[in-house]
């Protein structure tokens, strides 16, 4: 029988015990706290969204602060009250690491704005800052930071080690924020776009003791006013200022617009700037209504990143309304994969034909089931491999029949296309669900379903998951 734990080890690991809720339900939150009432060691991990936390002990440890405002009436007050019982307590100044902030469109940027400084004044070991506009794309920086404020804002920023920024929903974000961050290493944005400087920020602008940005981690989901586009620009013009070589994670999401020749060539640069051993994972969106099967992509190559681990691709397939063809995706998709023969640490490959037509063509089934492609996958080498998922999500009207009718053809069509050598295993899943919808995973029935066929492949062996969803 063991043997009883002493009082004060039952203390210590009480004491480790760590709450992490986002956005909980109200009568959920409310039994996490009466618990927290009963245990003042608890360290509190939690994202503060809609709730009064005034009756909880100072003696808590947040190391996760969400401070919400808008236009609903009393927020602000609410954010004010809740900073105030956080700086209360030097315990949470200390213990606090990310610090997330949601503006609102309010009337009065002056509070909001004041609040986002007391911030960085008072929560000095601040590591992941989050900055949210909203949904409908109407915050600017300059509209919520004046212009008097901005320069006090950057200068609290060096004092800080921001090590991860994430910027949602947010307009004219200025360059200096990420060069004011010190020790950043992590960029996300998403519905972004970025301020374009006045004039070029030289090297000799940044302060001397500021050392250049070494990124690990760059995601840039869907911009607006082509942000991605301008930013990337601006770190092939300041290679000085933000280092690459050390980039282990890329996801990259391609625009729909005029430019998009010219974002495959930056595209192309940018992966010149990161060392071929350095890169683990990369998720390339290729979801636009634009050819992008032009000449300078035939030239995209991933062949030298010998450490690649996770390779994710999404790719369009069908006609959009306007009747322009995209052609047929496969040949490009198999000739990017065979690059990655001998490649001892890839573990996944995901690839996923994503219909964007407004309308559902019959003859875009016909499109990779007759037209086969000239190249064979064939993978050889590749000891780590543990999944290959080409998910095919068919964009039909919604009807009584209960399968495709032209999923056999596909399914032929796949089947001769993707060989796998040597004690790799070929296997097949079908997933035919209604939904409403393109994001798959908003539905629970759905979830249910995918899910267990990702952890059944990853004990079978390799594998071609076919996601058929219909609506």
């Amino acid at each position: 029988m063991p043997p009883r734990s002493s009082k004060k080890s039952k203390a210590k690991q009480k004491s480790q015990l760590v709450f992490h809720w986002i956005k909980l339900p109200r009568e959920i939150a409310d039994l996490v706290i009466s618990y927290l009432k009963t245990d003042k060691n608890a360290l509190l991990a939690c994202s503060l969204v809609g709730h009064e936390f005034s009756d909880i002990s100072a003696r808590h440890r947040f190391s996760d602060i969400d401070l919400p405002w808008g236009d609903k009436a009393g927020e602000l007050e609410r954010a004010e009250r809740l900073l105030s019982t956080l700086l209360s307590s030097s315990r949470i100044k200390f213990a606090a690491r990310s610090l997330s902030i949601t503006f609102g469109r309010s009337k009065k940027p002056g509070p909001v704005v004041a609040i986002y400084v007391t911030c960085l004044q008072q929560f000095s070991n601040l590591r992941n800052l989050s900055l949210h506009g909203d949904y409908a794309g109407h915050v600017t920086w300059q509209n919520i930071v004046p212009v008097l404020m901005q320069s006090s804002i950057l200068e609290l920023l060096k004092r800080n080690s921001i090590d991860a920024l994430y910027v949602d929903c947010l307009r004219g974000v200025p360059y200096e924020l990420l060069t004011s961050c010190g020790r950043l290493s992590t960029v996300a944005a998403e519905y972004f776009s970025f301020a374009q400087p006045a004039e070029p920020l030289n090297n000799d602008e940044r302060s001397s003791s500021n050392r250049p940005l070494r990124l690990t981690k760059l995601r840039l989901s869907e911009a607006i006013d082509r942000g991605s586009h301008h930013f990337i620009q601006w770190i092939l013009e300041k290679k000085s200022l933000i280092h690459l070589s050390s980039l282990n994670h890329l996801t990259i999401f391609m625009p729909g617009n005029e430019s998009h020749s010219s974002y495959t060539r930056y595209l192309t640069q940018l992966l010149s700037l990161v060392d071929g051993d350095s890169l683990q994972s990369l998720y390339i969106d290729f979801r636009r209504e634009n050819s992008i099967w032009d000449a300078d992509l035939q030239n995209f190559s991933i062949e030298r990143f010998q450490n690649l681990r996770y390779l994710r691709l999404h790719i369009p397939w069908c006609l959009p309304r306007s009747g322009v063809k995209f052609g047929n995706p496969l040949p490009f998709i198999l000739t990017l994969l065979n690059q990655l023969n001998g490649h001892h640490s890839i573990e996944e490959i995901s690839v996923k034909l994503w219909p964007i037509c407004e309308e559902y063509h019959k003859e875009n089934l016909f499109l990779l089931a007759e037209e086969s492609p000239r190249t064979d996958l064939v993978l050889s080498g590749l000891p780590s491999l543990r999944r290959l998922l080409f998910t095919l999500a068919v964009k039909e009207k919604r009807s009584t029949e209960r399968r495709p009718p032209h999923l056999s053809l596909i399914r032929s069509a796949l089947a001769k296309a993707f060989r796998l050598v040597k004690d790799k295993e070929l296997l097949f899943f079908e997933s035919n669900t209604d939904f409403e919808g393109f994001r798959e995973y908003d539905n629970p029935s759905l979830m249910e379903q995918i899910f267990p066929v990702k952890y059944r492949m990853t004990r079978q062996g390799c594998g071609v998951m076919i996601e058929t969803v219909r609506y």
